[in-house]
């Protein structure tokens, strides 16, 4: 039987130490928290802290399974609730779905926890709220739409990081916001790199989420807020009845499952939601583009977001670049990508693949029907480019766009966890940029997050 034991979690500031056993072999990991003030990190409640970092390090259990598909993890720092671990056991296994899928594992295979009947038994942490929010910065299109949608709101947040790049930098100084708090997570990378089995996506916003728990509890905050779409609910492919999503931690599934977990046995003061649920992915493009400021400064390329460049060569790159081209110039589009993306045959071949059914790339991309959608108003935007002109011809459909237009671009009510005392403003925010024009469409179909759209 393979094995994978959570050893150890403790907090000694400026760091968290995790401790895992794994193949004979301890791999320690650690999550620098310096950038939280060591002064409110000292005043804390310590058991609601260590409670904390114990479900950091659970969080993180996903991505060991890049050494091996263990058949069992034991768990010896905190005592899980029965709903406790079906959440983590959910988690990993959604989580692990396209790691599987690609290394031809078997993705319904489930994730067995078993709990060490000595391990801790924390309680549910209590504190008053003094701050409103922490805002996840992944330095891309969505942050700094949310930034700009709470600012609008008059919902005064704190950046979050994991790690930092160039553009989480500039999307911090052009939001005018400079509130920010940095953790970064190290350790055993290079015995992680060297015994590496099973290469492919592990969950990684899920983490973030995790870590924000901690910097809530030391700045005292109200909210976690993310900037995931509604798009993001929707699986790239089922296999034997189980969806495999590329982007589960950014779904509603998770979302909703977290903010239970978190609200019932670790922060009951702390709300996790996503400020941009409602809207598919096109239509926060679409906001986006009423924001110049950051066209130039953001990047959504997961292969050139470390280096801050545009690969210009993988579907996240193409979608990006289809998604923006209804609503911006080639003048604009050009100073973003550096030069007519469009002319590129690796993203029109990428392109060709997101507007046609079958597997969806596995990448954080829109839905087929979003990428005809982009596509048709893309081709209504630039009509003298021979690309574009091209990509349309092969892959559009007068007779359903314009109804399919008004479905994806000019609704919004929609499955969200907004809560109360800010669903009103945002949604009204919503409501005056994108539905402009009281008009009466089609019911929209309301589908499962257990599917996967057409």
């Amino acid at each position: 039987m393979k094995e994978l034991t959570f050893s150890e979690a403790r907090a000694d500031y400026p760091r968290c130490v995790f401790r895992y056993e794994v193949q004979g072999a301890q791999l320690t990991k650690y999550l620098d928290i310096s950038g939280l003030p060591e002064a409110a990190f000292r005043v804390a409640d310590q058991s609601v802290v260590n409670h904390i970092v114990a479900h950091i390090g659970m969080a993180y259990l996903p991505q060991l399974y890049a050494l091996d598909d263990f058949d069992v993890v034991r768990i010896r720092p905190l005592q899980l609730s029965a709903e406790g671990i079906e959440f983590y056991e959910t988690y990993i296994q959604r989580g692990l779905a396209e790691l599987r899928f690609r290394n031809k594992l078997d993705v319904t295979k489930p994730v067995l926890l078993s709990v060490d009947p000595r391990a801790r038994q924390y309680e549910a942490g209590q504190y008053l709220p003094r701050q409103r929010a922490l805002l996840l910065n992944g330095g891309g299109k969505d942050t700094a739409v949310a930034g700009e949608i709470m600012r609008e709101v008059g919902l005064p947040f704190t950046w979050l990081m994991l790690g930092m790049t160039r553009a989480m930098t500039r999307v911090i100084g052009l939001s005018g916001n400079t509130r920010s708090v940095t953790l970064r997570l190290g350790g055993s990378t290079e015995f992680l790199r060297r015994n590496a089995r099973y290469p492919g996506h592990r969950p990684f916003t899920s983490l973030v989420a995790f870590a924000g728990l901690l910097a809530a509890v030391v700045g005292r905050q109200e909210y976690i807020v993310t900037a995931n779409e509604y798009s993001a609910n929707f699986g790239n492919v089922l296999v034997d009845g189980f969806q495999i999503n590329h982007q589960y931690p950014k779904s509603h599934h998770f979302e909703s499952q977290f903010a239970r977990l978190v609200k019932a046995e670790i922060l009951p003061e702390v709300t996790y939601f996503s400020i941009l649920r409602p809207l598919y992915e096109i239509q926060v493009t679409k906001l986006f583009s009423d924001y110049p400021k950051y066209l130039t400064s953001f990047r959504s390329c997961n292969l050139g977001h470390r280096a801050d460049y545009w690969c210009l060569r993988c579907p996240k790159c193409a979608f990006i670049l289809l998604a923006l081209a209804p609503h911006l110039g080639q003048k604009d589009l050009i100073s973003i990508f550096g030069t007519n993306a469009f002319a590129f045959p690796r993203l029109r071949q990428w392109i060709r693949r997101l507007c046609r059914a079958g597997i969806r790339p596995f990448e954080c991309v829109g839905t087929r029907r979003e990428s005809l959608v982009a596509l048709w108003m893309c081709h209504r935007r630039h009509p003298d480019d021979p690309y574009v002109t091209s990509l349309y011809g092969e892959c559009s459909s007068e007779r359903e766009m314009p109804e399919l237009e008004r479905l994806y671009m000019n609704r919004i009510d929609r499955p969200h966890s907004l809560p109360p005392d800010l669903a009103e403003p945002v949604m009204s925010h919503f409501r005056d940029r994108l539905v402009p024009i009281p008009q009466a469409v089609a019911a929209e179909p309301v589908l499962q997050e257990s599917q996967c759209e057409a």
